[in-house]
């Protein structure tokens, strides 16, 4: 019979530098049935958008998330600030003492500790407020992401309020700027009274920067924060999400599709596909030495500026498209897809029919791949 591991099993694989510790993770959406579906009882069908996924992400560090489109980056993210309700598993969270007693005080002492961690999968939406503080979230678009009937200085005013920040309105203005003045936007006062609709997309996007900074957070999601802006200003957004780890200590999950930014810009990577992680390293491991055919596949398609080094990385295509989140394939869920399934005919049984765990090939580096 096969153990069923509890939180705080999981805490005690867990070191002092690990922020959080996602196990098992799992995100289902049901698909609407219609009336016909339901008289004939036809299984109900599911989006399996995040299916069984493990990974710790350390204090101070960015770690990236890549993929293609589809393969649950974005629905991961939303998950572990609980903006969606797990399906089942953990997103076991280190809080201070302060965060732990505001917790008791709102729960009456129901919600369950584990050495310093809280089970966030198992917090009831009604008493996450506490937690709303240590966990932020930075959206894809910052356009619609502010209101643009309020000023800069409004929008930022009202988490501090929502959450009693600040003694008074003067304080919390004060609170305003600072951040502001953290991101880069000079002169504070001039951007802080400005609508968003006078900011350029970098701006704006800065602006969301320093709201997840206003209330202090311990753990940020970056969702694609500069798939929208222009690449001129790329480079101000990113700077800026680099503070958040070297002045402010903030850990950051950075979803993105490219490579390139996350080799740049994080200490860890994961790569998913089709909602499993594939591969899973330090940026240098993912990049240098990536060991899953998918993640060669990404990495080949790098673009290198430079003629006379192209034919170092082997050309590596992906057959086909990806497939249906509804109707996964048994199996690997890459093999249709692999190029490695049709060169070793000796592993393409166990292909099609078993998934392969993510298992560690050298210290810190996993690949989920039968070839391994």
């Amino acid at each position: 019979m096969t153990k069923e591991f509890t939180p705080q099993d999981y805490v005690k694989e867990l070191s002092e530098d690990d922020l959080l510790a996602v196990r098992d993770l799992v995100k289902y959406f049901p698909i609407r049935r219609s009336v016909l579906d339901v008289i004939a009882r036809r299984r109900q069908k599911f989006v399996r958008a995040v299916d069984h996924i493990s990974f710790d992400i350390k204090k101070g560090v960015i770690f990236s998330l890549v993929g293609e489109s589809g393969c649950g980056k974005t629905t991961t993210g939303m998950t572990l600030v609980r903006l969606y309700d797990p399906t089942s598993g953990h997103i076991l969270f280190k809080v201070d003492d302060e965060t732990r007693k505001k917790l008791d005080d709102i729960s009456g002492g129901r919600i369950k500790f584990y050495d310093g961690y809280v089970d966030l999968a198992q917090v009831p939406s009604k008493w996450m407020k506490p937690l709303r503080t240590k966990l932020q979230i930075i959206f894809q678009d910052p356009y619609s992401s502010l209101n643009p009937a309020y000023r800069i200085r409004d929008i930022l005013m009202e988490p501090l309020v929502i959450h009693g920040i600040g003694d008074s309105p003067e304080e919390r203005y004060e609170i305003i700027l600072k951040a502001l003045e953290a991101v880069k936007l000079v002169p504070a006062e001039d951007i802080a009274n400005r609508f968003p609709h006078m900011l350029s997309g970098g701006q704006r996007q800065r602006v969301n920067i320093a709201k997840a900074l206003l209330l202090n957070p311990s753990f940020v999601v970056a969702d694609e924060p500069i798939a929208m802006i222009d690449v001129s200003l790329r480079a101000e957004v990113l700077l800026s999400i680099l503070d958040l780890k070297e002045k402010f200590g903030v850990s950051v999950l950075f979803i993105t599709h490219d490579l390139t930014i996350a080799y740049n810009i994080s200490d860890y990577i994961g790569v998913m596909y089709l909602g499993k992680l594939v591969e899973l390293g330090s940026a240098e491991q993912i990049i240098k030495n990536p060991l899953h055919p998918y993640t060669q596949a990404l990495v080949a398609a790098i673009p290198i500026p430079d003629p006379n080094r192209r034919h170092i990385i082997k050309d590596i295509r992906i057959k086909g498209e990806i497939t249906s989140a509804v109707n996964v394939p048994p199996g690997c869920r890459f093999h249709p897809r692999c190029v490695a399934f049709d060169e070793h005919p000796e592993i393409q049984a166990r292909c099609k029919a078993e998934e392969p765990k993510l298992i560690e090939v050298e210290k810190g580096h996993y690949v989920a791949c039968h070839l391994y």
